[in-house]
């Protein structure tokens, strides 16, 4: 019996330029069709999901290009340092690079610490809010801005670039021949390496830390392991819809940390804008974004999480306030309940949990 001969599947070849898929990046930032002015479609071929989600890769990663390029472009200026840290850039080492500004790891004063959410290229915050919406929102660059408008230095992290293959670093695993890259084999042990390398040897006296998502684990792992850092030189983390848990904190000293260094903004769909969400998993203040989607929290706000860093700083006018005076209000009746709420209690005589 003749059987036919299975066709060889066709590999997929997509435009290497924004232009080429038809769209072009306005002067605010937004991402649009050039014959529509529309965003980024992502049904170009109806019920044909695997072709579309292959073309949205194709898409996104002209914009993480681009994304890179304004950061080491002026104003922000950003260079690469690798990662691990004894190996050169653009060898035929497996490695990855973080960005960081000039002046990172000599300030004396503010620095800023950035950690993407999970699958995220280095410099982005939501692929969504930038093909929707604006590649500079979606991304790092306008976080980046506003943090040098305030006096910060700022590096950005990069967990999700675990791979190397054809002499460079993947988010994914590329083909058989993709191996891993030392010390960046995991998001967690790429932000080890980031801390013990870079951030704690930085000359910087006041840190700050933003994160999405997966990043309020790693921060976690971080508390628990580099506390004594964190005491002397941390003095404020903002996280957007963190997936961290204060029963993973070890230890009342590390867990009082949380509670007063740590807010968290959430996505809700009940809750309206800087109103307290009540939620003891966190173990720390968590403050509704006033949107439903979460890619949306960070962007939506920053502005606030800029405000938090300056209280926290000591640099906060009483029109900075974050949150509404009734909110305000409703934290300062509850501080000492959300305490004993959040805090394990070690009974000093029997050694146990109460």
């Amino acid at each position: 019996m003749l059987r036919k001969k299975p066709k060889n599947k066709e590999v997929e070849s997509f435009p290497s330029t924004l232009a080429g898929f038809g769209y072009y990046v306005k002067p605010d930032g937004s991402i649009r069709s050039i014959q529509s002015d529309t965003p980024y479609d992502f049904e170009y071929k109806l019920k044909d999901r695997v072709y579309n989600e292959a073309r949205y890769e194709a898409f996104t990663r002209i914009i993480a290009d681009m994304v890179i390029q304004k950061l080491e472009q002026l104003p922000l200026n950003m260079i690469k340092a690798p990662v691990p840290s004894n190996v050169t850039i653009g060898s035929s080492e497996p490695h990855t690079y973080i960005l960081m500004t000039r002046d990172a790891l000599t300030t004396p004063d503010k620095l800023l610490v950035l950690i993407p959410g999970s699958q995220l290229s280095i410099g982005q915050w939501s692929r969504r809010v930038m093909c929707d919406d604006n590649i500079n929102e979606g991304s790092m660059i306008t976080t980046c801005l506003k943090a040098l408008e305030q006096g910060y230095q700022v590096i950005i992290t990069n967990p999700n670039a675990n791979y190397w293959s054809a002499n460079q670093s993947w988010n994914k695993r590329m083909g058989s021949k993709s191996i891993y890259i030392s010390e960046s084999d995991t998001p967690e042990n790429h932000i080890h390496h980031v801390f013990e390398h870079y951030i704690k040897p930085s000359a910087a006296s006041n840190i700050a830390i933003m994160g999405q998502g997966w990043a309020g684990h790693l921060i976690e792992e971080q508390l628990n392991s580099n506390f004594d850092l964190f005491k002397e030189k941390v003095k404020a983390i903002a996280l957007a819809d963190s997936v961290h848990s204060r029963d993973m904190v070890e230890g009342d000293d590390k867990r009082v940390f949380l509670f007063e260094k740590v807010t968290n903004w959430m996505a809700s769909v009940e809750e309206k804008k800087d109103a307290i969400i009540r939620d003891p998993r966190f173990g720390c203040t968590c403050i509704s974004a006033g949107v439903e989607i979460a890619d949306f929290t960070l962007p939506t706000s920053l502005n606030d999480m800029f405000k938090f860093y300056q209280r926290q700083f000591g640099e906060q006018t009483f029109e900075d306030e974050i949150v509404t005076n009734s909110a305000r209000q409703e934290m300062e009746e509850n501080e000492l309940e959300d305490l004993n709420e959040f805090i394990t209690v070690v009974d000093r005589d029997e050694n146990v949990e109460i």
